[in-house]
């Protein structure tokens, strides 16, 4: 397993982009790997080992073809749990951040003035994205292509009367609300 120092992870993190050093650090990641974890019954140790999962694939330090065997090892689980982990990640986070991506790499081409002529060489042309953005995108189509193709509401059990009646479901500050 990849166990990256701090000033690794530091380096890492100024080379992405802002849309996701953003996501690393939401709300709406931890609630979605909060909700995972709860809707699977992980234990407290396992969401946390999850969470670190989810920061080192979206940092790079974690190939995808490595993710499943990351979860099965680090939170002692079974391989259809860890596919279910994947479909919920990919549909809750990795999407969302793709699409992210897709719009500002949009939103910086729209940023140039029409009159601007964009100058190519003929032997290399200038890309038209960065590769920060492109190897995101590539280990998101990735996780997409490992996680079975079923909606993740099949995959996974409803919430109990319990989890209905709270008016939120997960502690942004991941303390106990039992």
């Amino acid at each position: 397993m990849n166990n990256p120092t701090t000033e690794q992870v530091q380096k890492r993190f100024n080379q992405l982009p802002k849309v996701t050093q953003d996501t690393l650090y939401s709300v709406d990641t931890a609630n979605a790997v909060g909700i995972i974890s709860k809707t699977l019954q992980l234990s407290n140790e396992q969401v946390s080992k999850l969470a670190d999962e989810v920061g080192l694939v979206l940092l790079g330090f974690t190939r995808e073809s490595e993710f499943v065997t990351h979860l099965i090892e680090r939170l002692r689980i079974s391989k259809e749990a860890a596919e279910q982990i994947i479909l919920a990640i990919e549909n809750k986070i990795f999407s969302k951040l793709k699409k992210e991506l897709k719009e500002e790499r949009t939103n910086e081409t729209e940023e140039f003035p029409n009159n601007v002529k964009q100058i190519h060489t003929k032997e290399k042309p200038l890309p038209t994205s960065t590769k920060t953005e492109d190897a995101a995108s590539q280990k998101i189509q990735k996780i997409k292509s490992l996680a079975n193709t079923q909606q993740t509401k099949e995959l996974l059990p409803s919430p109990t009367s319990k989890e209905k009646t709270r008016p939120y479901s997960i502690d942004p500050y991941r303390e106990s609300i039992n």
